[in-house]
């Protein structure tokens, strides 16, 4: 099974409500056999160094979301309708997220 360091995958905000993200079934096959039951996300390019744990919810259909603690996530980044996000899986159960507005420009924090 290969590494999946720096593997890298985006997805666009399309829900209103943003209690959980769903990630890419190429990405949850990926992992299949290793999911984690919690993440870390941290904010690519940011000063913080603040780490935010999400659980990993999975619907027994292969679809893989980040749930509880991802709309903690995106409340504290203002995360909107159309907001571009960049995730790159660092290691295990870790993911920077590089966030893009409305705009097309890059969120700093």
């Amino acid at each position: 099974m290969a590494s999946l360091e720096g593997f890298e995958f985006f997805e666009i905000v399309i829900k209103k409500s943003c209690s959980r993200q769903r990630l890419p079934d190429k990405f949850a096959k990926m992992l299949a056999g290793r999911e984690p039951q919690k993440v870390k996300l941290r904010e690519a390019g940011s000063r913080s160094r603040r780490l935010w744990d999400v659980s990993m919810v999975f619907d027994g259909e292969g679809h893989m979301y980040l749930g509880p603690g991802w709309e903690h996530f995106a409340r504290a980044h203002d995360l909107k309708l159309g907001h571009f996000l960049v995730f790159r899986y660092d290691c295990d159960a870790m993911f920077t997220v590089k966030m893009f507005d409305n705009t097309m420009c890059c969120m700093y924090y």
